[in-house]
């Protein structure tokens, strides 16, 4: 980046040069003007501020978009009260990964669909362009679907929540918030989003958890469980449930008709399909599961969650989607063309692409946004605490992400990053900008840029846009 003009852009662009005088006015994206040009590359563009004018050429709709995004920016970096003064520049740049994404998680605590639009507007500012929504889980349904009202109804609610950490060593010390909690989206307020995301670069890629993390579903519909003479209830505490899809044909008629809608309500090239911690103890000695298995061919418990996989995927590739799993879905055959979220480790980034799929990179600890920020846990708001671990802003944006003697082939693999903001312990929109303020600027940058500034170069520039949030009305936490 050419350095002889200092504005603290995040992400930084890879060519920013000075020129003479500055444009005044009220509102610079009024006054901009737009070529599509085959002489940059597609994802490429210029973005020029003189004296007179604002003008943009780019290489495709979507690369003038994130030109527009970037003067947003400048915009609100170069604000004096009413009026904006961009000093005259040229502006090139163009990002480095497709994926750019925040996973959200409503079903443990509800969000707001007013709050998701906040965060969608602070996103595109930084040229994010994924939004992960986690729609389903044991402790909330989140979507409407038609013709099973009982999600709705039953699945989305919660007679309590356990307050603060559940304890798994001695579950009748937890205590209880005795308040109904839970919520859920209609279509019509989803299909409003992904228009309100995509006017802003933006694009919702639905999360529909199988076949375990279900337990709210067969609480609504027993018989989509293992022992659907069971009545089960919407899960009150944390960690994993054992009540998993079960193996009859109404189970796999409701995976059938929930996808074929998220594919009518959402426009995403994907859709995520979960797969991640599936018990396998209700699918052991388990007479219906042991006959379906004789059925399908296959001999294992565990090949129940293979079947659940090969399905979804014929679902959406029927419907022009591709599937995206996080990475205990690699743990089976796998079909061509999914999708890997890695989560659990880095080493499964090499074993994807090596096996022929692409990667979202989301590795815990670093890319958790629900670990707390320093490793002064008291000074911090509730966070997860599993293994101890933490993510600092530095951890976010230094630690090792990529694998390394990747071939050119392997690398391009790698669709980008993905921060994940696992709800248990964040039960307000407060606390969810608190977690994920500045964090996401380090995601923002490492995502965009090819060759990212040094930490104490980006550590200058966020004050900046802290300032932007503080204007917004947006919680964060504060430098050191």
């Amino acid at each position: 980046m050419n350095t002889a003009l200092t504005i603290p852009l995040i992400p930084s662009p890879a060519h920013l040069e000075a020129r003479e005088g500055a444009w005044e006015g009220a509102d610079p994206l009024a006054v901009l003007t737009c070529d599509i040009t085959d002489e940059l590359q597609d994802a490429e563009f210029e973005l020029e501020v003189s004296e007179e004018a604002i003008a943009v050429r780019a290489g495709s709709n979507e690369a003038a978009l994130n030109a527009r995004l970037t003067l947003e920016q400048l915009s609100e970096l170069c604000r004096e009260g009413e009026k904006v003064r961009i000093p005259a520049l040229i502006l090139r740049d163009q990002p480095r990964f497709s994926w750019r994404g925040l996973h959200i998680d409503p079903c443990r605590h509800f969000l707001p669909m007013e709050e998701l639009r906040r965060i969608v507007e602070v996103m595109s500012l930084y040229r994010l362009n994924i939004l992960h929504l986690h729609l389903t889980d044991d402790q909330g349904w989140r979507i409407e679907i038609n013709g099973y009202p009982r999600l709705t109804d039953i699945a989305a609610w919660r007679e309590r929540t356990v307050i603060g950490h559940h304890n798994v060593k001695d579950p009748d010390a937890d205590q209880y918030l005795a308040e109904r909690h839970g919520g859920y989206y209609t279509q019509a307020e989803l299909r409003e989003l992904v228009a309100f995301a995509r006017e802003r670069g933006i694009t919702v890629v639905p999360e529909i958890d199988l076949p375990g993390h279900m337990q709210a579903a067969i609480a609504a519909y027993p018989e989509f469980g293992t022992r659907p003479e069971v009545q089960h209830k919407v899960r009150d505490t944390w960690g994993v449930s054992e009540h998993v899809l079960g193996v009859s044909d109404e189970a796999f008629r409701f995976v059938k008709e929930v996808l074929t809608q998220v594919c009518d309500i959402f426009d995403a090239p994907y859709v995520h399909i979960g797969g991640d911690e599936v018990p396998r103890v209700e699918w052991e000695n388990n007479p219906a599961v042991e006959a379906k298995l004789r059925e399908w061919g296959l001999s294992e418990p565990g090949h129940v969650q293979q079947k659940y996989t090969e399905v979804a995927h014929a679902i959406l590739a029927e419907r022009d989607r591709a599937m995206v799993g996080w990475d205990e879905i690699l743990e089976g055959t796998l079909p061509e063309g999914a999708v890997i979220m890695n989560w659990r480790s880095a080493d499964t980034v090499a074993e994807a692409v090596r096996r022929g799929h692409d990667v979202v990179v989301s590795t815990a600890p670093t890319l958790y946004f629900d670990f707390p920020q320093s490793p002064d846990r008291e000074a911090e708001p509730l966070a997860a605490r599993w293994g101890g671990h933490i993510a600092t802003l530095e951890n976010v944006y230094t630690d090792q992400l990529f694998p390394e003697n990747l071939t050119a082939e392997e690398s391009a693999r790698i669709l980008g990053l993905q921060a994940q903001t696992w709800s248990e312990f964040i039960p307000s929109a407060e606390h969810l900008q608190y977690m994920l303020f500045p964090r996401l600027f380090a995601l923002a940058e490492r995502a965009w840029s090819e060759n990212p500034p040094v930490f104490g170069d980006f550590l200058e520039r966020v004050p900046a846009h802290l300032e932007i949030l503080e204007r917004k009305g947006l919680n964060f936490r504060p430098l050191p």
